[in-house]
């Protein structure tokens, strides 16, 4: 069979990978690698340097390394709290013809204070997003880990694992398995859960094509700034949030996009009070905050609550 013939290096991901790290180590920089748990970036990249064979490069998966002309750190951010302390202090001792690749599989870390105040996040120039496999891609990969496997075998692995690489080689070996481990998913949907839709597109990663992930509440881009002002999908909003709607948008957001009708009363008129008030009452102010929204809606959840979505 031709795809047999075919090995590791002959993958679209693999190339893309390769084409970065070598434009990148030609203009002599610093890159970023954003990607998400259970894609595989550390198996690519060791293959990258196994390919390459340079000793200018080094690996660093862990602190107090000895840095070279390029150094790839793969410190783990997932599994490690340390990682971007960690990182910073690479890239402060590192010296002028020293450069990095910094490899970071958790995208919610870009966001936070921590990273937008560290030294590095003010050194790093370019952003690759390592993603999940496409089809032909996960048919090179799933018949060098069995090449026994038929075509609807290996259509129906794409389809339930979404080229997510560790769930291919799972389902691999454990064809007719019928569920994922959650030991073995949860880091994966703890990450995209973080994920606004924007994001996950770069990663090629689409939840609702995805069996295991149909479920999973979309992280809606919704940014609410100091001054009461906010952006939906990074275009600024002409309207001005009360500090009641900002608490209940911001709760909301952080709650898989519900809040309960007494929460909104808590939030509106102080704890406790949510038999002071009637239920037309609080609809009328969730009403009045879903018209301050122009890409999503709030809906009503009978007896229970809201929900915000796109529209």
């Amino acid at each position: 069979m031709l795809y047999l013939a075919m090995n590791f290096y002959s993958q679209s991901l693999y190339k893309s990978l390769q084409s970065a790290l070598d434009d990148n180590r030609q203009k002599k920089s610093n890159l970023l690698i954003l990607t998400l748990p259970g894609l595989g970036i550390s198996y690519f990249l060791k293959s990258y340097l196994e390919k390459k064979k340079d000793k200018s490069i080094a690996y660093i998966s862990s602190p107090n390394q000895k840095l070279n002309k390029y150094n790839i750190l793969d410190l783990g951010f997932i599994q490690n709290s340390q990682s971007l302390s960690v990182a910073d202090e690479y890239f402060k001792s590192a010296n002028i013809d020293e450069k990095f690749v910094l490899v970071i599989n958790d995208p919610s870390i870009i966001s936070s204070p921590d990273y937008k105040s560290s030294y590095l996040s003010r050194h790093l120039y370019q952003t690759f997003y390592f993603t999940a496999r496409n089809f032909a891609d996960t048919k090179i990969f799933a018949l060098e880990i069995n090449p026994d496997l038929t075509d609807s075998q290996i259509k129906h692995i794409y389809e339930v694992s979404g080229g997510i690489g560790k769930l291919i080689k799972f389902l691999c070996i454990n064809p007719q398995a019928p569920d994922f481990p959650q030991d073995l998913i949860n880091p994966i949907t703890n990450s995209i859960s973080q994920c606004d839709s924007e994001t996950l597109k770069k990663f090629n990663i689409d939840p609702k094509k995805i069996p295991f992930l149909k479920s999973l509440p979309s992280k809606l881009n919704i940014k609410i700034n100091f001054d009461l002002s906010f952006e939906e999908d990074n275009i600024k909003s002409k309207e001005i949030l009360t500090k009641e709607e900002r608490d209940i948008l911001n709760f909301m957001l952080q709650n898989n996009n519900e809040i309960p009708r007494e929460k909104v009363a808590d939030f509106k008129w102080g704890e406790g009070k949510y038999d002071k008030f009637s239920d037309q009452a609080i609809n009328k102010s969730m009403r009045r905050l879903s018209e301050k929204l122009s890409k999503f809606e709030i809906t009503t959840i009978p007896k229970i609550g809201y929900q915000i979505n796109y529209k």
